[in-house]
């Protein structure tokens, strides 16, 4: 078959298209025809050799689209030759202590596709088969794979790690890229205000496309905390989501209200910050910003690749014919489903949403959520304002 590879590491030079051995469907997988495979920034970094030094040649490609074409006869699943797939790229064992343990992030034998075994940058390539899930008909096989790593990632980041809630606002650094675009989106999604950066014109253009109340071009204003400020009454924001690292490291904590949560997912700006036993009083007086009261930074990934558990691959993908479908970047109508899904039985009205906003003591607000009832009956929502 025809691929995308490299032999060695290094530029754009390093890539070599040509023949590679068809692979061969394992038990329990299935073999999946390409139709897209996603350019990802891992894609990248593999080339260069900064984040991969394991064994090559490798054909690289961790985003992927395209047609189920063989079922390994072993393989328990109802998806059938002829689905249309994507594939969640984190391959684990399921019987080492940490998949028993419900936390395959850390599966100690974990491989991904497009790094540690080949990816979809070919013709054909093959995955466990509970690693595909269904695509609805309505989306096309370019638009689906921008979804595993991005949707993924960002599900992870706001969903289960920041807890994200509809009364939040949020910095969301870097719009132009996969995981900022969509970061803006399921946030809107959920219902929060987004603020973003970018650090050209036509990337905030597209970002308010997407979503996004407020717009900050860090190339025109550096010190965008300031601005941040002057957007939340002098409060800063409840969350930032940041995939770019050490540049704007200060940055984003003087664009932090008290208790606010900050999820790093990408360092692409580099992974070392100064951070001395008076970091938090320093970068405070060296700005003439008020350090944030005990901010809570979450850390995404420890030290490696991005963790995150094929659950969330799950729950970020609403029920589909077979398997699961994903939620569609630039359909609000699918990412809608999902995150009123995982917000489940305790979903805000939007006028309390309004009122907790507007509140100058919105931070002492107290918000009391009645569940959903067995019969279905959605009750009101109550909300009240009371000392701490």
């Amino acid at each position: 078959m025809k691929a995308v590879y490299i032999t060695e590491h290094g530029g754009i030079d390093k890539l070599v298209y040509g023949d590679r051995p068809e692979p061969e469907v394992a038990p329990g997988e299935i073999m999946v025809r390409v139709r897209a495979s996603a350019l990802n920034h891992l894609d990248l970094n593999l080339r260069d050799g900064k984040s991969y030094n394991g064994s090559l040649p490798r054909i690289l490609g961790c985003d992927i689209a395209g047609e189920i074409t063989a079922i390994s006869p072993s393989t328990n699943t109802s998806l059938k030759v002829g689905d249309r797939v994507i594939l969640n790229n984190r391959v684990t064992c399921g019987v080492c202590d940490n998949c028993n343990l419900g936390l395959d992030q850390s599966c100690s034998n974990g491989q991904r596709i497009g790094v540690d075994r080949d990816g979809g940058h070919a013709e054909y390539v093959t995955a466990p088969a509970v690693n595909a899930h269904v695509i609805p008909d309505s989306m096309d096989f370019t638009e689906a794979a921008t979804l595993p790593i991005a949707a993924h990632t960002v599900w992870h980041c706001l969903m289960t790690q920041a807890q994200i809630k509809p009364w939040d606002t949020v910095l969301v650094q870097a719009a132009g890229s996969g995981v900022g675009s969509m970061a803006i989106q399921m946030a809107k999604m959920v219902g929060a205000r987004v603020i973003t950066t970018a650090g050209s014109q036509w990337k905030l253009e597209m970002a308010k496309e997407w979503g996004a109340d407020e717009v900050i071009n860090y190339r025109e204003t550096p010190n965008f905390s300031q601005r941040v400020k002057e957007l939340t009454g002098g409060q800063g924001v409840d969350l930032v989501f940041d995939c770019v690292g050490a540049d704007i490291w200060n940055e984003n904590l003087l664009s932090m209200a008290p208790r606010a949560r900050l999820v790093i997912t990408g360092v692409t700006s580099g992974t070392q910050v100064k951070i001395p036993i008076s970091a938090p009083r320093a970068a405070s007086a060296a700005h003439g910003q008020r350090w944030p009261q005990q901010p809570d930074l979450r850390r995404f990934h420890e030290g490696g690749p991005p963790r995150r558990p094929a659950r969330n691959h799950s729950q970020g993908i609403p029920p589909g014919r077979r398997g699961r479908r994903p939620p569609g970047h630039g359909r609000p109508g699918l990412l809608r489903e999902a995150g009123n899904r995982e917000l489940g039985r305790e979903r805000l009205s939007r006028g309390s949403v309004d009122r907790a906003r507007s509140s100058s003591q919105a931070s002492r607000d107290t918000i009391k959520l009645r569940r959903y009832s067995n019969d279905g009956v959605r009750p009101s929502h109550e909300m009240w304002h009371g000392p701490r």
